[in-house]
């Protein structure tokens, strides 16, 4: 699910939680993304793989789990490619984590 048609209560009424924990775990959520972020970055240029493989895995299972679903979508895609050792094509990848990040923060802001 985008950002843009991403609603709070149909998702925490999904996981069983108030919407105002959910808001809490999002808000979580995004300070962790920017360190994921920033850790396969790093890890990139180095080919370290199977540390690339786990980072991604991890922010695809937390996004799904808060139903991010297009978030899920491209760490997916980062694990897929780390998993194969791809050397490369991660950039628009990762471009579009940063901006579905930057959609889910303003998300927030606005709650």
């Amino acid at each position: 699910m985008a950002v843009n048609s991403y609603n709070l209560n149909a998702a925490a009424e999904a996981l069983g939680i108030k919407s105002d924990i959910l808001i809490s775990l999002i808000k979580e959520m995004t300070v962790n993304t920017e360190g994921y972020i920033s850790q396969m970055k790093a890890l990139i240029p180095e080919n370290r793989f199977e540390e690339l493989r786990r980072t991604a895995h991890t922010l695809k299972g937390m996004a799904a789990n808060l139903r991010f679903e297009t978030l899920s979508k491209h760490a997916k895609i980062i694990e897929e490619k780390a998993k194969s050792e791809e050397p490369g094509g991660y950039n628009v990848t990762l471009t579009e984590i940063e901006s579905e990040l930057a959609a889910i923060k303003t998300m927030i802001g606005k709650m």
